[in-house]
C-alpha cells in the first residue's frame, strides 16, 4: 500500500515537472491543452451531465419508494383475525389418533398408580 501511494507520488512529481518545462515561451501542458482541450471540456460536461441525471433518477426513485412503502388509505386496510373455532384446543382429532391418546393417558395412570403403591410399600417396610 506504502509502495503504491510512493510510485503515485512520484509519477506525478515526474509529470508535473515534465509539463513545466517551456518551449517556445509556452509549457508543454498549454500546447497539450490547445490540442485535447475541446476533449477534456466534452469529457467534463457529459461526466457533470450524467452525474445530474443519475442523482435526478436516485431521488425519484427514493421519493417512490418511500412513498409506495405507506397504506394509499388506512381504512381500506385488511384486518386478518382467525376463527376461535379453529383453535387447537377446540380442534377434535380423529378417531385414532383419540385412541392412541387415550390408550398413552391409560398407560400413564396406571404406571403412577404402581409407583405410589410401591413407595407406600417401602415406607410401610421402613416403619
Amino acid at each position: 500500500m506504502i509502495g503504491i501511494i510512493f510510485k503515485s507520488t512520484i509519477a506525478f512529481s515526474v509529470s508535473y515537472i515534465l509539463l513545466s518545462f517551456q518551449i517556445n515561451d509556452a509549457y508543454i501542458f498549454d500546447h497539450l491543452n490547445r490540442i485535447t482541450g475541446p476533449v477534456g471540456t466534452n469529457i467534463q460536461m457529459v461526466l457533470s451531465d450524467s452525474a445530474s441525471h443519475t442523482w435526478d433518477k436516485t431521488k425519484t426513485y427514493g421519493k417512490q419508494v418511500f412513498n409506495n412503502s405507506r397504506p394509499q388509505d388506512l381504512e381500506a386496510t385488511i384486518e386478518d383475525t382467525v376463527d376461535k373455532t379453529q383453535s387447537a384446543l377446540k380442534k377434535r382429532l380423529p378417531k385414532a389418533q383419540r385412541f392412541v391418546k387415550e390408550s398413552q393417558e391409560s398407560f400413564l395412570e396406571e404406571l403412577r398408580k404402581e409407583e405410589k403403591d410401591g413407595l407406600s410399600k417401602i415406607i410401610m417396610e421402613n416403619e
